[in-house]
């Protein structure tokens, strides 16, 4: 059934008419009218979960102004604590709902809201969850905040599972934001969290985020076991999106070690199992990454079509990172392809996404391949610099195989271009 809003219908047309005649009402009348309006919405929803989940973050709202409103003197404290916990429910709820419709701003306040309402168990894990929204959004210093509170609380309370969650929550900040050492250490710790808990599932997902972060260093040996160990549990365990996840890393593994057909083989068994599960956001990582092996073997019209429909969802998700990866790799193709101007474009604001997020690892490799377009442009000074803070990041990052590869390429492009590669003698 179509989602409900009760504030919708009511008959006052000015806003501040409204809210007038709102508060000449006595308080207790209104805690009893947002009460009524709770049951009057439930019983529409009545078993409907698809409903009950849209109109979720209204309920909320009904039961926090309910508590509010009622009168100190008389306050009912067994009334006020229902209140409380159907608030807390329905927030859940709405986080969990905003979260599925990618409205990443709208589930943070809901998780923070629910952090500070529910009890410490579920507190830790609201807090975790509205770090997690933080970092989606590129907001990594509070991501990184509330990562260590959530982990601080599961401490304290010997919530095992939260704290692997945010253990792996803050190995993959830590990835993304070039403190590889941090992020190696977190990883195993997390996945010792997941260990203790006895979470099979946990424990394999954290092997996967732990086999790409050998993937992104060029740690293909220690990547290719560690992705083959977690295909096997996943598989037993028939986790079949994190299976799709772990394949969508397995690829890349073929695709570095030039075994094309089995990486393009495997990206497609990864893309069949995210469209098989209806992870949009997932399809459109996927895609991406096959789009680039399209890039890497020249066959740029099959790159072009598919980065393509891999932003499409981006911008439907509202992924901004993974836009930013897209359009850097888009740039690359366009360049291939003598589109220079389109690559510039591209490029520029793919290195603006990565940066309005924190993506150093990929704002270093599309630094380097930015030189590359630059040079073509006869615009030999900014093609330094562009290639000078690129390598900076990839070794900050530690890339040194990424970095090494793209030494080649960049060397070989400055010669072409009759200029001097900055840093060689």
């Amino acid at each position: 059934m179509a989602a409900m809003h009760a504030e919708g219908a009511y008959l006052f047309r000015h806003a501040l008419v409204r809210d007038a005649a709102y508060d000449l009402q006595p308080a207790s009348r209104r805690a009893r009218l947002h009460e009524l309006t709770i049951a009057i919405l439930e019983e529409l929803c009545g078993a409907d979960e698809s409903a009950l989940n849209a109109s979720a973050l209204e309920l909320a709202n009904h039961a926090a102004r309910a508590r509010a409103d009622m009168p100190g003197a008389t306050r009912n404290l067994a009334a006020v604590k229902r209140l409380a916990q159907r608030e807390a429910n329905y927030l859940g709820r709405a986080a969990l709902h905003a979260e599925a419709s990618y409205r990443h701003h709208e589930a943070e306040r809901c998780w923070r809201r629910l952090a500070d309402l529910a009890e410490p168990n579920e507190a830790a894990n609201a807090t975790y969850r509205a770090g997690g929204m933080c970092f989606r959004l590129g907001r990594v210093a509070e991501a990184e905040v509330l990562y260590r509170e959530a982990l601080h609380a599961a401490q304290s309370t010997g919530l095992s599972r939260v704290e692997a969650v945010a253990l792996s929550g803050l190995a993959s900040l830590y990835r993304q934001t070039g403190r590889s050492t941090e992020a190696e250490r977190y990883f195993e710790r997390a996945f010792e969290a997941h260990s203790r808990a006895a979470d099979a599932v946990g424990e394999s997902v954290t092997l996967t985020n732990l086999a790409n972060f050998y993937l992104g260093l060029g740690r293909l040996p220690e990547a290719k076991a560690a992705f083959e160990r977690t295909l096997a549990k996943l598989e037993a365990l028939q986790q079949r999106r994190s299976v799709g996840i772990a394949l969508n890393g397995y690829s890349s593994v073929f695709q570095h070690m030039h075994r094309f057909e089995e990486a393009e083989a495997t990206y497609r068994r990864a893309l069949g199992i995210m469209r098989e599960v209806g992870d949009r956001m997932y399809e459109g990582v996927v895609l991406g990454n096959l789009g680039f092996l399209y890039t890497s073997t020249a066959r740029h019209a099959e790159a072009e079509a598919v980065i393509s429909a891999a932003l499409t969802i981006a911008r439907d998700v509202n992924d901004q990172r993974l836009e930013g990866v897209l359009r850097g790799n888009l740039a690359i193709t366009l360049r291939e392809t003598a589109r220079l101007d389109a690559a510039m474009a591209s490029m520029q604001r793919a290195l603006e996404l990565h940066r309005e997020t924190a993506n150093l690892h990929f704002e270093g490799m599309h630094l380097c391949e930015h030189a590359q377009t630059l040079l073509k442009l006869g615009r030999f000074g900014d093609a330094g610099t562009a290639w000078q803070r690129g390598a900076e990041i990839l070794r900050m990052v530690g890339d040194t195989n990424g970095l090494s590869r793209r030494t080649q390429a960049a060397r070989e492009a400055f010669r072409s271009a009759g200029q001097p590669m900055p840093g060689d003698a």
